[in-house]
């Protein structure tokens, strides 16, 4: 009953402390529900993610779409010109030097780095830093009319809008092939390197391509082209004892209402020659990892970054794998895969032990080594994975890195690449640690101290080259090399 009726019927007033418990149990009822609501929803979210059930990729799909389309425009609005119009190929520094910062040569392991930071070219450089040799083959002298890759389908649709980089007009008319003069050089660039002994060099080219592989080539130590295949090549190679080269490439599926890009395990004989081609789709689709997939995939639903081949001198340690299995990496759909080598089946998987996974490797002993892209909220890792035990046995984190080094680090110093990055299980039990996105690479001991740090040259401004790819070698690998070159690196 209202106060105002109780008083005209000559009731006595509500009681104060029941109007106030009132208030109470409404209060304790809302912050109950809060956060019964906040429960139900993370378990549903963790079922969501974990099972890649619907709406899992759709709400990645938007979320990512966002950050690339508008996030990088607006932050392109800060950075000076080389940012603003290559924004995939360079990044914002404050890094204050280039070359080499930290040599301590008591720890490293000796020997000469290939490393690939934007553009269609690639160095050599000893322990100091100081360039050995040089290769480069611009996309457009390999392929002047290049009709094996594309920036939009035949309705005119561009289908991989976050590949636009910021200023950058799309050609006209929208229902051809694009004016291919009006793609700028610098927006192409090498991805992955293979180096012989001999001086021959493979390439995979990387462009604002749909999809983005742009072929691969194989080139003397004179950066002569000796051959070259017309695939959509893209991130990663690796070769067979046997000379066979396996790389990963793109196609197009229309299948289904949206379409979706597959990826595909392309085999090419020593000559460049395509000889198979291996659907990574139908691999897992028909595993009993099938799961891994969703009901009706779309765009870029794995996001294939790395393949390893399971060698002669690396399979002992890998009792319920072959050799010639292909060990996969798939970034968007967070997982490691090994594909048969004989039924081209997915026979193994590794999931939930990374927040985006680049560069899965094997080793040796039944170990795996992979680049965590955002194993933590401010940085990326390193993981050293014991199959056998199913555990890592070995991590380097942003606090290993930080405390790595023997003097205190500047703040803008980190281990943080959310794209790309890669690591290199050096023979002495280093590892050499690729940070794209900082534009850098370092050494690091199994104790976890820094005794190499290499800064990208390639500056403007407060713009760093992002660094894609690096590999060391031996003192004695690289038979190419003449005494002056050796000499001059002493």
């Amino acid at each position: 009953m209202p106060i105002r009726q109780s008083r005209e019927l000559g009731l006595p007033p509500m009681d104060i402390w029941q109007k106030l418990k009132r208030q109470w149990d409404r209060l304790l009822f809302f912050v109950c529900f809060f956060f019964l609501s906040v429960v139900i929803a993370f378990g549903v979210g963790f079922f969501v993610a974990d099972r890649h059930k619907f709406p899992y990729f759709q709400i990645k799909l938007a979320v990512d779409s966002a950050i690339c389309n508008y996030g990088l425009e607006l932050s392109s609005l800060i950075f000076n010109e080389k940012y603003r119009k290559y924004p995939y190929v360079w990044v914002k520094t404050h890094e204050p030097k280039s070359g080499v910062v930290v040599n301590d040569p008591s720890g490293t392991y000796k020997g000469y780095t290939l490393i690939a930071d934007g553009g269609t070219g690639a160095s050599l450089i000893d322990m100091k830093g100081k360039v050995i040799h040089k290769w480069r083959k611009d996309f457009f002298d390999v392929w002047p009319l290049p009709d094996h890759v594309n920036l939009i389908d035949t309705n005119g649709k561009v289908l991989h809008p976050w590949h636009k980089p910021a200023n950058f007009m799309w050609p006209q008319p929208l229902h051809v092939k694009p004016l291919m003069s009006s793609i700028p050089e610098d927006l192409i660039y090498w991805h992955k390197l293979f180096l012989f002994p001999n001086g021959d060099l493979i390439a995979i080219y990387t462009g604002p391509f749909t999809p983005y592989g742009a072929g691969i080539i194989k080139i003397n130590s004179r950066s002569e082209l000796i051959w070259k295949a017309d695939i959509n090549a893209h991130h990663d190679l690796t070769i067979a004892d046997d000379g066979r080269i396996f790389v990963l490439t793109h196609k197009y599926n229309y299948d289904y209402s949206r379409p979706r890009i597959d990826d595909y395990i392309t085999v090419l004989s020593p000559e460049g020659m395509v000889l198979d081609e291996i659907s990574i789709y139908n691999a897992i689709r028909e595993s009993p990892y099938y799961n891994l997939i969703p009901g009706e995939p779309f765009d870029d639903y794995l996001h294939t970054n790395n393949i390893d081949l399971l060698t002669s001198d690396k399979v002992n340690g890998f009792p319920f794998l072959s050799g010639g299995d292909m060990l996969l990496s798939h970034r968007n759909s967070v997982c490691m895969t090994v594909v048969d080598a004989n039924t081209f089946k997915v026979k193994w998987a590794l999931t939930g032990v990374a927040g985006v996974v680049h560069d899965a490797d094997f080793l040796m002993d039944g170990k795996i080594a992979f680049f965590d892209n955002r194993a933590y909220l401010q940085g990326s890792a390193v993981v050293e994975w014991d199959c056998g035990l199913n555990k890592p046995i070995w991590e380097f984190t942003p606090a290993d890195y930080y405390y790595g080094f023997s003097q205190p680090l500047p703040s803008y110093d980190i281990f943080a690449s959310g794209t790309g990055g890669a690591q290199q299980k050096l023979p002495n039990g280093n590892y050499l640690i690729v940070n794209t996105n900082c534009g850098s690479m370092f050494e690091a001991t199994p104790e976890k101290k820094v005794v190499w740090k290499y800064v990208s040259t390639k500056k403007q401004g407060n713009s760093i080259a992002r660094l894609f790819f690096a590999e060391r070698y031996s003192e004695g690998y690289l038979t190419f090399l003449t005494p002056s070159d050796q000499a001059a690196s002493e």
